[in-house]
């Protein structure tokens, strides 16, 4: 499994969602096919196997958008343990094999058992997140989102400006740093905080309407309105937004 607060500092090339589908599948047959030969031998096993682990471990490193923080999620690693299983199978002896299955069973129950208080709720989901992955801006925006939803400002501005500095174009941040500075009155640093979303993100129809919330509340119904129109264009179906357009009309 993942070492905690693993780093990795590489990125592949972007490879087309219905590009790498097809191509999997022809490997997954290519694999099944050298297991199933009747020819097969040990050392085929382990070549198999070690062929198994790290193609289908390889998608999980293909970044489509390399502005945006890298994030690896453990399930990514179910298909490819089966790899890593028939590696074990072939290298320990089969008298071996129940006595190792029951250590790991036994360590692996352990580890569950131990991060379970990790689910208790949504806060301590977000927070083992962030202590687990420091370097991970999704982990430290979304623990500050938890922050908000809770009331508790401070603790989520922080945590929002940590994304940033992990990820200056972190997605959203800017936009609920905005949120913070609006609720508080801070008009001037909300306006800043949305501007800056929606030169990384323009098409992100969440800052535009705070935004627009933002200058029709200090008199620039206006501009406001454009904003909203540009929000409609982007999602035609955003209920606050035809809420808010009937209160006006």
């Amino acid at each position: 499994m993942w070492k905690k607060g693993t780093v990795l500092f590489f990125k592949l090339l972007f490879v087309r969602k219905n590009r790498t589908v097809p191509f999997f599948t022809a490997v997954a047959v290519i694999l099944l096919a050298v297991i199933a030969s009747p020819r097969r031998g040990r050392s085929n096993l382990l070549i198999f196997g070690a062929a198994w682990f790290f193609i289908f471990l390889l998608p999980s490193f293909i970044m489509p958008n390399p502005g945006i923080a890298a994030d690896f999620l453990e399930h990514r690693l179910y298909l490819p343990m089966v790899g890593f299983l028939v590696i074990l199978s072939e290298i320990f002896k089969p008298k071996k094999i129940p006595i190792l299955g029951i250590i790991a069973l036994a360590a692996f129950s352990a580890i569950i058992f131990i991060h379970c208080g990790a689910f208790k709720d949504r806060m301590s989901f977000w927070k083992n997140a962030a202590v687990n992955s420091p370097h991970s801006p999704l982990a430290r925006r979304n623990l500050g989102a938890m922050y908000y939803l809770d009331g508790h400002l401070a603790e989520a501005e922080v945590e929002y400006k940590k994304a940033l500095e992990l990820n200056p174009n972190e997605p959203m941040a800017h936009n609920n740093l905005g949120l913070i500075y609006a609720k508080r009155g801070e008009f001037a640093e909300a306006e800043a905080e949305y501007k800056k979303e929606l030169a990384i993100n323009p098409l992100y129809d969440d800052a535009l309407f705070n935004y627009g919330l933002l200058l029709d509340r200090t008199g620039r119904k206006e501009e406001a309105m454009r904003l909203w129109e540009r929000s409609l264009e982007v999602n035609p179906d955003y209920k606050d937004l035809k809420n808010k357009r009937r209160q006006r009309i």
